[in-house]
């Protein structure tokens, strides 16, 4: 009944044939008796409407030649036709003013999925669709229009309200991201990038942008601008408390130490090297997300338990861990990968999951080669249980 009077307002400015009324109710399944089954839904509907007012139903639902209407000599004001005037006002307008206010005003109207009471209707889905993308569109240009006007704390309202609608766009963050740092609140930028980066990666297995989380590090740089005294600034760095074992690390982290150690090994003459673990099914088959979160987390718990308390660990996919190994040549850097899956399978003897490796060495880095350079020597890889790749 709620369908049937919600498609009738919908298409109130034209008549609704009863045929169509059958598809709508009961698509290909059909009915026994579909125009008595209609009538019957008509009459409960008018029956219920009537609790409005005597004779209500029949007033609000005109049957005319066969076919069924909304009654048009009835003012009736839909929100989406009010959404969808003001961004008709926003395209047709000249003045960025007037565009920017209709814009606001649309946005500020838009609550959410059409008719989400009725999602699974058919006709509903292709309809909510075409609004959502009505919103996003009038929220990317009034974000274009606010920036240029240095309007930060609408623009800021704009984004959070948004991603209530849309919570996995890149574009929205990006624009709350770069908000949030220049109108100065650096510590709610960082909040906002931790939440997306946990999101998205627990959705897809993958990080942020590079530009994205190129302003979260110039938040992370700018959160705290008061001048500490050095002895807090020591005691701070000293009151560190790390877990024993190798440190597990953010991707963006490990990322900076690895061009940190790239840039100091053309001074040093150092060996760092670099192990990727892959966790993946025993038998070849998909494994679910649930069984490969529980197996990359257990892999960390080896992890930490096996390397040294200077190596330094992170999750750089779904079911890959990055470790980086100071000072150890690639024999050794090897040996700390088979130990690690010695142990793995050890406490996790059930598990249908395997760990493969490889190895390589981190290359120095000559700012004046433009980046790393080509390695004089073969460049290693090796996985559990095969021979190293041969030179070349």
């Amino acid at each position: 009944m709620w369908n049937l009077l919600a498609y009738l307002i919908y298409n109130r400015r034209r008549s609704v044939t009863q045929e169509e009324l059958f598809q709508l109710l009961w698509g290909d399944e059909g009915s026994d008796n579909p125009q008595n089954a209609l009538k019957a839904v008509i009459h409960r509907m008018r029956t219920t409407l009537e609790q409005l007012d005597e004779k209500m139903g029949r007033t609000l639902i005109e049957f005319q030649n066969g076919q069924y209407c909304w009654n048009s000599a009835v003012p009736v004001t839909v929100d989406v036709d009010e959404f969808e005037s003001l961004c008709c006002r926003a395209d047709d307008a000249l003045d960025d003013g007037v565009r920017l206010d209709a814009l606001l005003q649309a946005i500020e109207l838009y609550r959410g999925g059409f008719l989400p009471g009725l999602s699974g209707e058919s006709w509903v889905l292709p309809t909510a669709l075409f609004y959502q993308n009505r919103y996003l569109r009038a929220v990317d240009v009034a974000l274009e229009l606010l920036e240029k006007q240095q309007r930060i704390e609408e623009a800021v309202k704009v984004c959070t309200d948004a991603l209530k609608q849309d919570p996995y766009s890149e574009d929205l963050y990006r624009h709350l991201l770069r908000n949030l740092v220049d109108g100065g609140n650096h510590q709610d930028a960082i909040t906002a990038y931790e939440t997306m980066s946990e999101m998205f990666f627990s959705a897809f297995g993958v990080m942020p942008a590079e530009d994205i989380r190129a302003i979260y590090r110039e938040a992370a740089s700018r959160a705290d601008v008061k001048t500490a005294p050095p002895e807090a600034v020591y005691q701070q760095l000293r009151s560190l408390d790390l877990p024993v074992g190798s440190i597990v690390c953010d991707y963006d982290f490990f990322r900076l130490l690895y061009q940190s150690h790239a840039r100091s090994l053309a001074r040093s003459g150092d060996v760092v090297h670099i192990g990727l673990l892959s966790a993946r099914s025993k038998d070849g088959s998909e494994l679910s997300r649930k069984t490969m979160d529980s197996a990359v987390e257990n892999l960390l718990k080896q992890i930490r338990q096996n390397l040294r308390n200077g190596d330094v660990a992170t999750r750089c996919s779904v079911s890959q861990v990055l470790i980086m190994l100071p000072m150890a040549n690639y024999e050794n850097s090897c040996k700390v990968c088979e130990r690690v899956i010695r142990s793995f399978r050890q406490a996790y003897y059930h598990s249908p999951v395997e760990i493969v490796y490889s190895v390589q060495p981190v290359e120095p880095w000559l700012p004046d080669r433009g980046g790393p350079p080509p390695g004089d020597g073969r460049k290693l890889s090796f996985r559990h249980g095969e021979e190293p790749a041969p030179e070349g």
